[in-house]
């Protein structure tokens, strides 16, 4: 579990107190988490890390955020991994890899302000600094995925349900990671699916339709209505038939449907 370095000692200390009684909860290094910078996968890599390194072998490892919920029991749940054991669970948005306008120039290019956050000074700022910044890099030639002719570059959501084979092959790759991701743009949306559909594990992906490779991560999330839309009571039929294991986001604003499941499942 990871509680970000800016969160105020108060809440950290409610949010560990409330952890504690369950065994097997530990509280990882806390990092300053920048929104687009790469210190999503830093974080996302340091909680892999100390989950692999637990003494307990777990076949699955779910990469969950602070606004997600279950939506079936854990026996149905791990019934569900054990049926399908050696799949692995993430989002692949583009099959054939992505094109420039799907998100390629994220890596392509170095995006130094992403250091600074969504807390760059202005929004205006930021977007010129942005523009400016990788026009200059095209003039000059800049390239950073030219060296890598048979690596092709994937997009999807960053959050998975992934085997213990995934991520150790995973783990091996930090040093990979950290050379083609460090000053990136939104790459915790890329680094994965790159890694994964470069190597074996491609073949071992879970799809269900063609239709629905969006929900190829189990995560019932709603991009129609919001960035991605917050669950609320008018949605509980719609959560309580879903066919997938977790959803987000959910919000303390609309508590009943937060309560609802958390007495049904």
């Amino acid at each position: 579990m990871h509680i970000d370095k800016k969160v105020s000692y108060g809440i950290k200390l409610k949010m560990c107190k409330i952890v504690e009684k369950y065994e097997g909860v530990i509280i990882d290094k806390p990092i300053n988490v920048k929104w687009g910078n790469y210190s999503q996968i830093k974080c996302e890599m340091l909680l892999f890390e100390e989950a692999f390194e637990y003494p307990v072998n777990f076949d699955y490892y779910h990469l969950l955020s602070g606004v997600d919920l279950p939506l079936y029991p854990i026996q149905y749940i791990h019934r569900f991994f054990e049926l399908h054991k050696g799949a692995e669970f993430f989002v692949i948005i583009n099959e054939d890899s992505i094109d420039e306008k799907a998100g390629f120039e994220r890596i392509n290019y170095y995006h130094l302000y992403t250091c600074f956050g969504r807390r760059f000074t202005n929004i205006l700022l930021r977007t010129g600094f942005a523009a400016f910044s990788i026009k200059i890099q095209k003039m000059i030639g800049v390239s950073r995925c030219k060296s890598d002719i048979n690596f092709s570059v994937y997009k999807g959501s960053n959050w998975c349900s992934i085997t213990r084979n995934a991520v150790e092959f995973l783990l091996s790759r930090k040093k990979d990671i950290f050379r083609r991701f460090k000053y990136t743009m939104c790459a915790d949306e890329v680094y994965k699916q790159t890694i994964f559909m470069n190597s074996p594990f491609a073949k071992m992906r879970y799809v269900t339709s063609e239709d629905d490779r969006m929900k190829s991560n189990l995560r019932e999330i709603d991009w129609s209505r919001g960035n991605p839309y917050t669950w609320k009571e008018e949605d509980i039929a719609l959560l309580s038939h879903s066919p997938n294991l977790f959803a987000r986001k959910f919000s303390i604003h609309h508590r009943f449907v937060i309560d609802y499941i958390r007495e049904h499942i």
